[in-house]
């Protein structure tokens, strides 16, 4: 087994507080247009804390662990493994999401991500992880700065 990391990055023309609300919204809760929709099991406070989700249709199940408004959010994959393909060692997993304000009053934010993949794991969680966090981070992007009525 081995420890990996990956990490994307994303600026969007808003603040941290719209940054942070709409990612548990639009992307958290509803899948940043990604298919299948997430089903919410238990719903959480309204700043996301506590939230659970379980991802179709391999029924990965992720959990919201703490937030810190508009700051950060930390979570993880809490069913992982061969069956699941996310073969990631038990407690082994943690996502942090970051929102700084930048002084143009843009927002960056940090999506990173740690686990320790089971052997033989290695390319499919390092692929899966990076292609979807991308494309979430991208949707999100989109979502926040389209001026379409």
């Amino acid at each position: 087994m081995s420890a990996w990391n990956f990490s994307s990055t994303v600026t969007v023309r808003t603040t941290p507080e719209v940054a942070y609300r709409e990612l548990i919204d639009y992307t958290w809760k509803r899948g940043g247009e990604l298919p299948p929709s997430p089903v919410i099991v238990e719903e959480g406070t309204p700043d996301g804390a506590g939230c659970h989700r379980v991802i179709p249709p391999l029924n990965i199940r992720e959990e919201i662990l703490e937030v810190a408004p508009p700051s950060s959010i930390t979570y993880r994959v809490a069913n992982p493994g061969w069956l699941r393909a996310y073969p990631v060692a038990k407690d082994s997993h943690r996502g942090q999401i970051s929102f700084t304000s930048n002084p143009d009053g843009s927002t960056t934010i940090l999506w990173n991500v740690k686990w320790v993949a089971l052997t033989g794991g290695e390319l499919t969680v390092r692929t899966l992880t990076s292609v979807v966090i991308s494309k979430l981070l991208k949707n999100l992007k989109r979502h926040l700065e389209d001026d379409t009525p």
